[in-house]
């Protein structure tokens, strides 16, 4: 086994974030999905998400089997996909499988799907060889076994090959080699094997012999010679145990790959072969001792799965080398977390690492030196640092400055107090500049004497670089510039450099004009020397894989190499842009450290990291400039965005590409929920690619919006119908952009708003028409009515207003102003004022007493007390007298969180209402304090209302009264008679008077002096009757009692003298009108 070299190296990158099945079989489309085949169903990867075919029941679109066994990707861009129930075709147009009927067999156990150079598609299977031509004409083929008395059939085929001279070869599951005859068009067994196990994979070794592994306990790797079918070992190639093989694969190059159960995989050529492992130091090496297969795709990739997963190799890789540590390399480090680096001018390499101490390597071979001293004694294994100057090898340790002669013993070179080296060392003409946590030191390498340099404050030193015969030296605050006697020829503080707030971590003038500085924060700064400022600035948004920066170098075309915490950047000044290496271009590490760089004297770059050492030569990086390619990753419908289970589920065309579709174009329907989502063909880039998408119409051209990460995708269901072009281009740096992917996108309209719905609308509005003409004179004529009610109703408002005096005011609570009509000008305040507090002009009219009451009032209703709010008080008026106003109002608005904000509300002057009004009280109190009874009826004689004096003079109550008709009551027949001799009056005269006789309620007799009058309205209409009575019950008596002594004797009772008398004067007075004798 010969001995694996540093250009020999296999270094992969793992796929990250897959949790699924064990991958058994990959493939690659033209898009760019890597598609896995595992023992539980078909996985597609675009980069960023992981989608999962399995069989569906009852659905013959649905991949046929779970274990995929095989996969195909032909030269027609048609995917096969063998599985233990048969053989699938996928349908990139509806994302679905069509099962292939292989000669009446749909469930045939596939082992393996093989395109001929003609485009020939043939399939091993349990159930014989088949052939599907250019065509889909599909023959079956058997071979054949002679046994001592009868001939065999053999149907179980394992694998498929075709030679350089086109001839096809076919490996069994235990019955040999088979070659088909080109003339008989059978199969004839060529080869047996001591070991019956199947043969798995058969590759070209040669131009004369195959390269056959055969899946056996025994030695699985033999070479088949083509014509007489000689079998032997490949030459040169001692495996020295036995393998079982799982898959050879031979790449564009020549070089086979072979895949095995337990022994790894190994890479073998005509005349050699390399030997990988799993390696438990070296996270790049291969993740298993069992590979299950080996793939190559159309992209320079080579893919390998195995148990633990799907890792990759860059096939062109070979150009970077790589130091780490490892348990089978002979090149592995003692430790891989690397600060100092030196190449000697004999090509060997030093490297210090934190932990490890100093490795030498040479010859293909590293070997690890110790750090001590005389007495052996260990001073550090901890080194920042390395130089070499002549046969002194310079370190910067944890513990100081060591130096040795001989490789063996290390001396101490003293620096001030300090313990502790900072930054990489720098030759320059003999001085050896060293930086510590105190300051600048410099060393004779001759001599031996440090000295310590006084130019420059003691603060940490962070970065040291030189040009021509000055040296840059950067500390914690300051950039210094010396020359050959050390002293400082120029000093820039950070923040006169827009660095402030962060670190420098790296310095090197690039030209005599520029000064390039690596910060901890701000990216890759250019600052002009000439003119002292900052000319450009590189940052992560103008693709740099970090803002932090450990190292700069400049390579011979004047690109600027940038170590980071996230990669290697190469940087053109001259437009700007930024080109990334990573893991899978082939560096060990992407987190690299402080100060850990350096160049040989060829011009190779060397860096460190935190996983050891890559180095390579810079004018071979990027030869092939990668661009990555937009695809339509998938389209889905609203049943995809709602499936709990499969969210997604592509449940409509996946691609789109002008191979695949007549037009490059998606027509949706105005209900359907549709996204269409993108990624990029370059998978193992996806993370660091960046989008820009356009969507345009007919009528105009969009704009180039920045998409990236999820962001991938245009949510088509929030279009409005029409035409629209979408189109999405890619890049990595953000200069080198891909051709524009487009699609035409047609949302249609409603049902409502197409063609034929504008022509049954036009025939409706034509049926219309006639009666729209026709109403058209009506209607505007009924405008004109309207228009003409309006504003007489406007007017009849201003007239209203007018009418009623009332004024207007407008209330801002919120700026204070208030806005007052004042339309007659009666009252002293203007029509604007402006008072916030609301305790100046707002209520300076207010009659002090009245105050109290309106601000309770307005309080009230501003807390939501009352629905409106009203007061009346008095205010000053222009003449300075007091007026009476009844100020109504209410809030009309208020904010979102319910306080008021504006109010509005009307004022009046009811002075004469209010003069009336203590008229109408006073005539009130008048009424009911009177002491002769008062009673007011209507105009049918009925009640309305009677004063307390009634109610005592008759014993009624008013309640008894009211609504009751007017009467008489006594023991007199004429009442009735009185009551209508009364109405008559009253009608006739508007007043009747008199005495007369009633009853209280008691049943009492008493006799009223009664006086009715009518009470007539504006319209000198009779409205009511007020009647007043005054009880002369007991003046009647009175007179009654004086008449009696007048009359009558009082002695004897008798009539006197003065009763003859007038009784005869009566007499002679009724014998006169009557014409009679008195006798």
């Amino acid at each position: 086994m010969s001995a694996v070299t540093a250009n020999d190296e296999l270094r992969l990158t793992h796929l990250q974030n897959y949790e699924y099945p064990e991958p058994r079989v990959l493939a690659r489309d033209k898009f760019g999905f890597l598609w896995i085949g595992t023992e539980n169903g078909l996985i597609r990867f675009d980069g960023y998400k992981y989608k999962i075919y399995r069989p569906e029941l009852g659905d013959n679109t649905s991949i046929s089997g779970v274990f995929v066994r095989d996969m195909l990707y032909d030269s027609k861009h048609n995917l096969w996909v063998g599985t233990r129930k048969g053989l699938n075709l996928y349908n990139y147009q509806t994302n679905s499988f069509s099962r292939v009927d292989l000669d009446d067999e749909f469930n045939s156990y596939i082992y393996d799907i093989y395109e001929t150079k003609s485009g020939e598609i043939w399939v091993a299977t349990d159930a014989g060889l088949k052939r599907i031509s250019p065509r889909g004409v599909i023959n079956t083929y058997t071979g054949y076994t002679k046994t001592d008395s009868s001939y065999k059939v053999i149907e179980k085929f394992r694998t498929i090959h075709e030679d350089f001279d086109r001839n096809i070869w076919v490996g069994t599951l235990g019955d040999g080699l088979f070659r088909l005859d080109t003339t008989t068009k059978e199969l004839i067994q060529i080869q047996t094997f001591e070991d019956s196990g199947p043969i798995v994979s058969i590759s070209d070794f040669n131009e004369t012999s195959l390269l056959v592994g055969l899946y056996s306990n025994a030695n699985g790797l033999y070479a088949i010679d083509k014509r007489t079918g000689y079998i032997s070992k490949p030459p040169n190639i001692n495996f020295n145990k036995d393998i079982r093989v799982r898959d050879i694969h031979t790449s564009r190059s020549g070089i086979h790959w072979i895949a095995t159960r337990r022994h790894g995989l190994f890479k073998v050529t005509s005349d050699s072969y390399q030997h990988y492992m799993p390696d438990d130091k070296d996270n790049r090496s291969i993740s298993s001792e069992q590979l299950h297969d080996i793939y190559e795709d159309e992209y320079g990739l080579m893919w390998f799965a195995t148990p633990n997963g799907v890792s990759v190799k860059k096939i062109n890789t070979d150009d970077i080398n790589n130091y780490y540590v490892s348990e089978t390399s002979p090149l592995s480090l003692t430790n891989n977390d690397v600060y100092g680096i030196f190449v000697d001018i004999d090509g060997t390499i030093y490297i210090g690492s934190e932990g490890g101490g100093i490795d030498r390597v040479e010859s293909g071979v590293s070997s690890n030196i110790q750090i001590l001293d005389r007495n052996e004694q260990l001073i550090s294994n901890i080194v920042y640092g390395i130089q070499k100057v002549g046969e002194s090898l310079f370190a910067a340790t944890a513990n100081g400055l060591v130096y040795t002669e001989d490789g063996i013993v290390f001396n101490r070179l003293p620096l001030d107090s300090a313990e502790d080296v900072t930054t990489r060392l720098l030759q320059n003409n003999g001085v050896l500049y060293i930086g510590s946590r105190t300051g600048l030191h410099s060393l004779d390498v001759n001599t031996k004497i440090v000295k310590h340099i006084d130019s420059i404050d003691k603060n940490p030193i962070m970065a040291i670089s030189k040009y021509e015969d000055t040296v840059w030296v950067a500390d914690e605050d300051n950039i210094y510039q010396l020359n050959k006697s050390d002293e400082i020829i120029r000093s820039d503080s950070f923040a006169s450099i827009s660095i402030a707030g962060g670190r420098v971590y790296d310095i090197k003038q690039i030209s005599k004009e520029q000064l390039a500085i690596g910060t901890s924060e701000h990216g890759l700064i250019i600052y002009s020397i000439l003119e002292n400022k900052v000319v450009m600035q590189v940052k992560e948004s103008d693709g740099l894989p970090s803002n932090t920066i450990y190292t700069i170098a400049k390579d011979n075309n004047q690109d600027v190499w940038l170590s980071t915490i996230k990669g290697i950047a190469r940087v053109n000044l001259t437009n700007k842009t930024v080109d990334v290496l990573s893991r899978i271009d082939g560096i060990q590490s992407t987190e690299f450290n402080l100060g850990a760089f350096t160049k040989d004297s060829l011009g190779k770059f060397y860096y460190g990291g935190t996983e050891g050492v890559s180095s390579f030569y810079p004018h071979r990086m990027f030869s092939q400039k990668i661009i990555p390619k937009p695809i339509w990753s998938s389209v889905k419908t609203e049943a995809a965005i709602n499936a709990k289970d499969e969210p997604d589920t592509l449940t409509t065309n996946p691609v789109i590409d002008g191979e695949l579709f007549d037009t490059n174009k998606i027509e949706l329907g105005y209900k359907d929920l549709t996204t269409l989502e993108f990624a990029t063909n370059e998978i193992l880039y996806s993370n660091k690619t960046i989008y820009l998408t356009k969507l345009s119409t007919s009528e105009s051209e969009g704009e180039w919006i920045k998409k990236e990460g999820d962001n991938r995708y245009l949510e088509i269901w929030l279009l409005q119908p029409g035409n629209y072009v979408y189109q999405v281009k890619s890049s990595l740096n953000g200069f080198d952009w891909s051709e524009p992917l487009s699609v035409n996108i047609i949302k249609n309209p409603p049902p409502w708003l197409t063609w034929w719905a504008y022509s049954i609308y036009f025939l409706i509005a034509l049926a219309f028409g006639s009666y729209v003409f026709q109403r058209r004179l009506q209607v505007t004529a009924e405008k004109q009515r309207v228009q003409k009610l309006i504003a007489d109703s406007e007017e009849r408002l201003k007239l209203a207003l007018w009418g009623s005096r009332d004024e207007l005011w407008d209330w801002n609570l919120v700026s204070g102003k208030i806005h007052r009509s004042n339309t007659w000008g009666i009252l002293n305040f203007p029509k604007r004022e402006a008072d916030p507090t609301g305790t100046n002009s707002i209520f300076r009219n207010i009659h002090p007493k009245d105050l109290p009451s309106v601000r309770a009032a307005l309080d009230d209703h501003k807390n939501g007390y009352t629905s409106h709010y009203e007061a009346t008080y008095r205010i000053r008026d222009k003449d300075d007298n007091w007026v009476w106003i009844l100020d109504r109002g209410k809030i009309v608005e208020h904010d979102d969180k319910g306080k008021p904000l504006r109010m509005s509300g009307t004022i009046r002057n009811i002075t004469d209402i209010r003069d009336t009004q203590e008229q109408l009280d006073l005539i009130a109190k008048a009424f009911e304090n009177t002491s002769d009874g008062v009673f007011i009826l209507d105009r049918d004689f009925k009640y309305r209302a009677v004063n307390k004096a009634y109610e005592k003079i008759t014993g009624y109550k008013s309640s008894e009264r009211k609504s009751r008709l007017f009467e008489i009551r006594n023991e007199y027949k004429e009442s009735q008679d009185i009551l209508h001799q009364i109405r008559q009056s009253l009608v006739l005269e508007n007043a009747w008077q008199g005495e007369l006789e009633d009853t209280r309620a008691n049943g009492e007799n008493y006799t009223i002096e009664l006086k009715l009058d009518a009470v007539t309205d504006r319209l000198d209409d009779v409205s009511h009757y007020v009647g007043v009575f005054s009880d002369i019950t007991y003046r009647k008596k009175t007179e009654q009692d004086l008449r009696r002594m007048a009359n009558y004797d009082q002695l004897t009772g008798l009539p006197n003298r003065s009763l003859f008398q007038d009784r005869l004067k009566h007499a002679i007075e009724l014998s006169d009108r009557n014409s009679r004798e008195l006798i």
